[in-house]
């Protein structure tokens, strides 16, 4: 789930309701401070405490246990990530973290308060179809993926390509979905991948230890941990590393904190120049789009 597979996708590919074979997959530009059936706006985040608390308009048909990506928020930058709602009550919940194989839900923590302007929770458990997100960004068309297939896991296409993407439009994220036969999402990303510690780090860490990596990060990148700590890289990594060099680290984290950081040439998010133009997405030729 780190990836941003929406849940009913991966079971897609499962049960054989999504397939490279006969499906048509398209993606689409958004703007996530744009809602839709599942894109909420936050209204209110707690700060420094534990647990994050986030209140939204409606949680009508959200449980926990849904996971959830949060975007947007600044101030306790803590609070941004995929999660998994925790003490649902009326439009109030819990964030926790994402639980390693094996592993438990770890209470979430902030680091400082929060401003909730245009930030967005969009629920990955419930998103099923193409229009429980927003509409296209910008007045792009969504673009018919060519060359789909995957390889030892991995999702790829061709680059696609979105022309007259309207002047200073906000591109916050892609979203890949199939179309036909069955329209289904499957997958978002915002240029970001979440990072889960591997081995308990103590107060004063220059190593912390992770998960492999999905996709290299580059040097001097912050992540904010789902404890409240916020870890500064002192030299890139690369994909596949299970250790990261940071700068002495503020306090210690637990094994099964998590973070979000961007990844080297996610090419989001992104805003776009005065003038219509046309938007080129990048696939990464070893990482595609997603890891199944």
């Amino acid at each position: 789930m780190a990836q941003k597979l929406f849940v009913k996708g991966r079971e897609g590919f499962g049960t054989g309701t999504v397939t490279t074979g006969s499906g048509t997959f398209k993606a689409r530009l958004l703007t996530l401070a744009t809602t839709a059936n599942l894109v909420k706006a936050i209204t209110a985040c707690t700060g420094a405490a534990s647990p994050i608390t986030l209140t939204v308009g409606s949680t009508t048909g959200w449980a926990n246990g849904n996971y959830v990506l949060v975007r947007g928020i600044t101030g306790n930058t803590c609070a941004n990530g995929v999660w998994v709602i925790a003490n649902l009550t009326g439009t109030t919940f819990d964030l926790q973290t994402v639980p390693r194989i094996g592993g438990a839900q770890l209470a979430s923590t902030g680091n400082g308060a929060a401003t909730v302007t245009n930030a967005t929770v969009t629920n990955l458990s419930l998103s099923s179809a193409s229009t429980d997100l927003s509409a296209a960004a910008g007045g792009s068309t969504d673009q018919t993926l060519t060359s789909v297939g995957i390889t030892n896991g991995i999702f790829t296409s061709a680059n696609p390509s979105w022309a007259s993407v309207a002047a200073n439009t906000v591109i916050d994220a892609i979203a890949v979905f199939q179309s036909a036969p069955t329209d289904r999402l499957v997958y978002i990303t915002d240029g970001k991948i979440q990072v889960r510690v591997d081995a308990a780090a103590s107060t004063s860490a220059t190593t912390l230890f992770v998960e492999p990596l999905y996709a290299p990060i580059p040097n001097s990148s912050t992540i904010p941990l789902s404890n409240g700590v916020v870890a500064t890289l002192t030299a890139g990594a690369n994909a596949g590393d299970t250790s990261l060099t940071v700068s002495a680290l503020s306090a210690g984290v637990a094994i099964g904190h998590t973070g979000d950081v961007a990844f080297t040439n996610g090419g989001l998010p992104v805003t776009l120049g005065s003038q219509p133009t046309t938007f080129n997405y990048t696939v990464d030729a070893t990482n595609g789009w997603f890891l199944l």
